[in-house]
């Protein structure tokens, strides 16, 4: 772990503040495939949308970088694991460099606690790593949604899919997503098949919602997706997620009452694209393809909404 922690201190004012630490020149040349991986903890204190953790590559000794957010969705004056593993491929931008540079920017315009880092290492890749980035699940079509709770009168096919990416050095064959459905009922799905994925390559897998999944029954269903390939993957623990949904008698829900995560506690119009524009406004949208009465309605607001603001069913 990455001790002393150090304490917000208590009463005292919090000031903005912007500094960055950049490496030396470093010599890649004849790597072509690495990451770059380190250790970090840290705190922030007080807007998620101002607070920037960045880590920044060149290729060219400074001349250009490409950024990358690092802080994940741990939200304001929390902190994630002690420590927590950041690994990150850099072969597209500094692999081969002979002038490599690696810079670390810790940005607020509100104010800061810390951020500390450890254990930086620029390490060489595996051949063989597909990952999978994110998992969707298509409720009655593409981009319908995730439904954590639906009535039993209202549900049609899910369709499933995966945002993957080659993280190795090699390209990988057969690429493949395999959905199995365990709980009230059983499935097991699979996708397309990419027949080859060029290395640093991403791309989506997809079981569209003609081939999906229809439940019959009401209860609790689980779902585990696993991407998988010809070659044997050096990391398989990053090739899977899991997911899981209810059918019910009469609920529907968009969420699982989590209201902790930074997506949860920081939703305005400044969290999204467009959001700033006149008229744009955030809601959970909700489909009936079978007509039906709706008996009630309930929504949780946040001690830290703004008072003023309208909230319409």
């Amino acid at each position: 772990s990455i001790n002393p922690q150090p304490t917000p201190p208590t009463g005292a004012g919090y000031g903005p503040l912007t500094g960055s630490i950049t490496s030396n020149d470093i010599d890649l040349t004849g790597q072509s495939n690495i990451k770059l991986e380190f250790q970090q903890l840290f705190r922030y204190c007080c807007n998620l949308s101002e607070i920037f953790l960045t880590v920044s590559v060149s290729g060219n000794g400074g001349a250009s970088w490409t950024d990358f957010d690092v802080k994940g969705t741990t939200a304001v004056n929390n902190t994630p694991a002690n420590p927590t593993t950041i690994s990150l491929n850099i072969s597209a931008i500094a692999g081969n460099s002979p002038n490599a540079r690696i810079r670390f920017t810790f940005e607020s315009s509100t104010g800061v606690y810390y951020w500390q880092i450890d254990d930086i290492a620029i390490v060489e890749g595996a051949q063989n790593d597909i990952v999978l980035e994110k998992d969707y699940s298509d409720f009655l079509y593409k981009d319908g949604g995730y439904y954590a709770q639906t009535p039993l009168s209202q549900i049609g096919a899910i369709g499933y899919r995966a945002a993957i990416i080659n993280n190795g050095g090699d390209a990988q064959s057969d690429v493949k997503l395999d959905v199995n459905i365990t709980g009230a009922a059983t499935s097991t799905l699979q996708s397309n098949i990419i027949p080859s994925l060029a290395t640093l390559v991403r791309d989506t897998l997809l079981i569209d919602n003609t081939t999906g999944f229809t439940p019959t029954v009401t209860g609790t269903y689980n779902v585990n997706f696993t991407v998988s390939q010809t070659q044997n993957d050096s990391f398989p623990a990053n090739n899977s997620a899991t997911r899981k949904f209810l059918v019910t008698d009469s609920i529907y829900a968009r969420d699982f009452n989590t209201t902790t995560t930074a997506t949860t506690v920081a939703i305005s119009t400044s969290d999204y694209v467009g959001g700033d524009v006149d008229g744009a406004m955030i809601a959970n949208f909700y489909e009936f393809p079978v007509a039906t009465n709706i008996r009630s309605a309930s929504v949780f607001i946040a001690s830290s909404s703004t008072i003023g603001t309208s909230f319409d069913f």
